[in-house]
């Protein structure tokens, strides 16, 4: 077997303390990197804060951006990159979990200042609406050093039709742990969940829409919310600043009814990672079908999930009402849901289609071969 190469992880903030818990910690958090450890795979985890530590990257906040979504380059951490070049060129490859970091180093990389191959993981790289030629030509030649690999089906096809031949744009399914997120032998079923942060979310179609007689409705999230008609329970969440922790969104997941996840359209996957845990927790789920849906052959309507289109009050209503109505269409969500996230949607599967892409970037152009793809294949 040939030889694994040396990979740094480069996360935001807060990924080390996760890893060091006592506590249950899905893997997912942490893109592969707690698999392919497992697995042998000679890794290093570099934060955020180790770039650039808290208190200067506050000073520095008015400089923080210095040009709009989707480029989103920090000053202060593109510096923060610049002052450890010497330990990033140390590395085979260079892995970006969050996507700003990863415009950052291609900034570098296509510079001639960073060696290794740079892969980056993207998640809405692009707006749903056609962004200006200017702003796509100029991200694609900053990313033209870079491997770009998708974790959506829905954002891999839209990028190639924006950005058509520019990019190495690979496609890598995200998945979550399982093994974490596993069913309740008797859940409560005393409310429906709903969870999320992202500004994509369409917490004011939810709030529109949940009626007095439907079940009460659990909402965790840190976004303000409208008033409703429904019974509304809001708990605050936020997995990144620990608000919340992992074991207790696990129980508000599990005991749900079923889960619904309102998302307006966009090609970012927005919802994903709450979609698939409910998924793996058996708990049956509604979510908005978007340009960034993230694998259609796996999220099939009215099989694996309920997924009305994105931005309709109707559609919404009668999904709802379905899942409500039907314990048949209830208990054949929550087993189909669970048997696709094993099969086609896990850690391990994302961890195993990650590796792949770093054996291929570390072999060089000329021996490079295509990564296979585990959902199609």
């Amino acid at each position: 077997m040939a030889t694994k190469p040396r990979v740094v992880f480069i996360f935001t903030s807060g990924r080390r303390a996760r890893l060091a818990s006592r506590e249950p910690v899905p893997s997912e958090l942490f893109y592969g990197y707690v698999e392919l450890v497992a697995q042998g795979w000679n890794l290093d985890l570099i934060e955020e804060s180790d770039v650039v530590p808290y208190r200067r990257a506050l000073s520095y906040r008015a400089l923080a951006r210095v040009l709009p979504e989707p480029l989103d380059i920090s000053l202060p951490r593109l510096a923060g990159f610049v002052s450890r070049l010497g330990t990033l060129n140390q590395y085979d490859v260079v892995f970006c979990t969050n996507q700003q970091h990863g415009v950052e180093l291609s900034v570098l990389k296509a510079a001639g200042l960073l060696r290794p191959p740079l892969v980056t993981l993207v998640m809405g790289l692009l707006p749903a609406a056609p962004p200006s030629s200017a702003r796509a030509a100029l991200l694609a030649r900053i990313l033209r050093r870079t491997t770009v690999v998708a974790i959506s089906r829905g954002e891999e096809a839209f990028l190639r039709g924006q950005l058509g031949g520019q990019l190495d744009l690979r496609y890598a399914p995200f998945g979550v742990d399982h093994h974490f997120w596993q069913p309740t032998p008797i859940p409560s079923n005393a409310y429906v969940i709903s969870v999320g942060n992202d500004r994509h979310r369409d917490f004011e179609l939810l709030m529109r829409i949940w009626r007095p007689e439907w079940p009460r409705l659990r909402v965790v999230t840190r976004l303000a919310l409208p008033p409703s008609r429904g019974p509304i329970e809001v708990v605050a969440g936020h997995y990144n600043q620990v608000l919340i922790t992992d074991v207790q969104m696990r129980e508000h997941v599990q005991n749900a009814l079923f889960s619904v996840i309102p998302v307006r359209q966009t090609a970012q996957p927005s919802g994903q990672s709450a979609a698939l845990q409910a998924m793996a927790a058996g708990v049956p789920l509604i979510v908005s079908d978007t340009t960034g849906m993230w694998d259609r052959a796996v999220m099939r309507d009215g099989e694996t999930c309920l997924a009305p289109r994105c931005g309709s009050d109707e559609a919404m209503v009668a999904a709802v009402e379905r899942m409500i109505s039907s314990a048949q269409l209830r208990e054949q969500l929550r087993r189909a849901g669970r048997e696709a996230i094993e099969q086609h949607l896990s850690a391990e599967i994302m961890a195993s289609e990650l590796g792949k892409v770093f054996r291929s970037v570390s072999a060089g152009p000329a021996l490079r071969e295509p990564v296979r793809d585990a959902v199609n294949a």
